[in-house]
């Protein structure tokens, strides 16, 4: 069995370096989008965007526009997105249905010399 102290000593550290870590992140990140050198790395500051089908709110759209029969229990997004694809649907209608989160993202490369 590991050393318990050893390994709690272990995660004491890391759990700091952690914060002091995520602390000049954040710094680098304040500065926006881009790219910014140091003398060996550079940081890659971009957005990621995710997106997903708020199922309610598309349950709604379907009722309200005739679309039942894509419903199981609320929106089968499966069928749905064969529809859109396929041309049955107005992918339109369902444009407020897609919630979108944006989360601010760190890359480190080492710079080629």
């Amino acid at each position: 069995m590991a050393d318990i102290d050893m390994v709690a000593k272990l995660n004491d550290e890391i759990n700091k370096l952690k914060k002091e870590l995520d602390k000049y992140k954040a710094e680098i990140k304040a500065d926006g989008e881009g790219t910014y050198d140091g003398l060996n790395y550079s940081a890659i500051v971009s957005i990621r965007e995710t997106q997903k089908l708020d199922a309610d709110k598309a349950t709604e759209v379907a009722k309200n526009n005739g679309l039942k029969w894509i419903l199981k229990t609320t929106i089968d997004e499966n069928i749905l997105e064969d529809e859109i694809a396929l041309g049955h649907i107005d992918g339109k209608l369902f444009a407020d249905c897609i919630n979108t989160t944006k989360t601010q993202v760190i890359k480190f490369v080492k710079r080629k010399k």
